[in-house]
């Protein structure tokens, strides 16, 4: 993806939690958490910032992206509410197209 000019707007590195200085998305909504969660009834994150380690990926080309959002409906103990839909996250980007 990335040799065909895409590009991550988290920034991710292979094995890092902190963005790169590629990063381009505007506003993080709880990029912390891993984008697989395994149908476990806690959301982990491997910290309280950054990213967390995904395997789902939006990728796009060089536009505005606003926000970037985990979606992940989790108590203040990052235990999930409710019904896990899938073993992995949703991710959703707001992107401003050229």
């Amino acid at each position: 993806m990335v040799g065909a000019g895409l590009i991550d707007p988290l920034g991710n590195t292979y094995k890092a939690d902190l963005p790169s200085g590629q990063a381009t998305v505007e506003k993080r909504i709880r990029t912390n958490f891993d984008s697989y969660n395994g149908f476990l009834s806690k959301a982990n994150a491997r910290n309280d910032f950054g990213n967390g380690t995904y395997i789902d990926y939006i990728f796009t080309s060089k536009m505005r992206v606003s926000e970037w959002e985990t979606v992940a409906n989790v108590d203040s103990n990052r235990n999930f509410i409710g019904v896990i839909p899938s073993d992995h996250n949703m991710i959703r980007a707001t992107v401003g197209l050229p």
